[in-house]
């Protein structure tokens, strides 16, 4: 349970009433960006959670690479965030170490909104 003053997205009041100061897009972006850096088998009592990246780490990046990192995506958001719908992942940047950072464009609610995650 989220402690009285902590910086948990939900928090309680004095009187105990719980709240949230956060909207539900930073939210959603939040549980996204988790989900897609966690790898499955790291989250206690839920195995399956996580969308597995790391697999990708150190192949040779091209477009088949790219497409095979949206499929997963795709496929364990839509197991994961029946809510979101993905609109679209772009590779932004790759950096010296090999690590690449994409920009994941999705649906919520009628509105295209995004959120970037490294691999």
């Amino acid at each position: 349970m989220p402690v009285y003053g902590s910086n948990s997205l939900i928090s309680f009041d004095s009187t105990g009433a719980s709240g949230t100061s956060e909207s539900v897009d930073s939210i959603v972006a939040e549980k996204l960006k988790f989900f897609l850096g966690t790898n499955k088998g790291e989250v206690l009592n839920n195995p399956d959670y996580g969308a597995n990246l790391i697999i990708f780490v150190g192949l040779p990046l091209d477009q088949g690479l790219v497409d095979a990192i949206d499929g997963v995506i795709r496929a364990e958001l839509g197991m994961w965030f029946p809510y979101v719908t993905v609109d679209g992942i772009e590779k932004t940047i790759t950096k010296e170490d090999g690590s690449m950072e994409f920009l994941l464009y999705y649906e919520l609610n009628g509105q295209i909104q995004s959120v970037s995650f490294y691999v």
